[in-house]
């Protein structure tokens, strides 16, 4: 019953093979740990009931890449696993030498042998803090080239104003989008917004997927899908968004300006928004105000008019 109530809120995700990647390397601590799966599987109890179209996988950076699981079906069992994920750093002197990046992670578990699937969008979200960014590519370190469009959603905890790394975009990725915390406890605040924020994405891509301006008129298979779809058209799309944040300052996040969905992410209407509309409302009053003192005032003078005529 609790996960129908959730599903209810218009969060959206269908057949998409989503990989979280979180930071645990040691500034993060045992109890952010905790915080942070507790934050993956709140978001995915959003979606609601069991969904074998939703293929989820999780990775840790320690910082060397440590793989918890591969891509399974949404699931109770899924939950149950990433609770059971252990905060494990790696201490060992040498992990600055050994570390990964995004793109390493990304290049061994979003192969297509670890269950993703091609014809489905790949999800990437990693939540790394402010001390520390994972690094998208190491020296000398070969770019993925992706087998599906992926949209990443980069959370930086101890940031709540976007700053110039927000204009960064992974080079791999269609759509880069940047949410932040100002802390590990208000990590719960962007629970809705992520959730929502990944569906309007996700909007574009059912709209641009099958778009002929990008894959040609006549490169559609008979399911309507683009066939023969070489991989540099994953890269880079040029989609409209707008930032948002929630009414305490405390996390702020993306939306696809183009989507349904851009407005719902916002729960509520923004104080700026609220005034603008309240100075509309006034100014309105006003001139109506005016108007009919207007029509009282040239009444009463006609009126004089008439009786001193008479």
């Amino acid at each position: 019953m609790e996960n129908e109530k959730e599903a209810e809120s218009g969060c959206r995700w269908h057949n998409i093979d989503v990989l979280f990647v979180s930071d645990s390397t040691e500034n993060i601590g045992e109890e952010n740990h905790r915080i942070l799966m507790n934050f993956f599987i709140s978001v995915l109890k959003r979606l609601g009931k069991d969904d074998e179209t939703i293929h989820i996988a999780m990775a840790q950076f320690t910082p060397e890449a440590k793989y918890e699981f591969s891509f399974d079906s949404l699931s109770s069992r899924v939950l149950q696993s990433i609770k059971n994920i252990p905060y494990t750093p790696c201490r060992n002197p040498d992990c600055r030498s050994r570390a990964t990046s995004i793109n390493g992670i990304a290049a061994t578990a979003l192969s297509s042998d670890k269950g993703n699937r091609i014809i489905s969008p790949d999800i990437l979200i990693v939540v790394s803090t402010s001390l520390y960014q994972i690094p998208e590519l190491n020296s000398g370190e070969l770019l993925i080239k992706p087998a599906s469009i992926t949209h990443a959603f980069l959370i930086t905890v101890g940031n709540f104003a976007p700053s110039n790394g927000a204009k960064v975009r992974l080079q791999f990725a269609a759509t880069t989008s940047q949410l932040g915390a100002i802390n590990f406890e208000s990590l719960s605040e962007l629970i809705s917004p992520l959730c929502h924020s990944v569906a309007s994405f996700l909007l574009v891509v059912m709209a641009e997927f099958l778009s002929p301006s990008i894959f040609g008129q006549n490169n559609k298979s008979l399911s309507g899908q683009p066939a023969d779809l070489t991989w540099w058209n994953y890269l880079k799309w040029d989609v409209p968004t707008c930032t948002r944040t929630n009414e305490k300052n405390t996390v702020f996040w993306t939306v696809a300006c183009d989507s349904d969905t851009s407005n719902s992410a916002a729960g509520t209407i923004t104080t700026s928004t609220f005034v603008l509309i309240l100075a509309c409302v006034i100014v309105t009053a006003l001139i109506f105000i005016l108007i009919f003192g207007c029509a009282i005032y040239r009444y009463r003078n006609e009126s004089m008019s008439v009786l001193k005529a008479t």
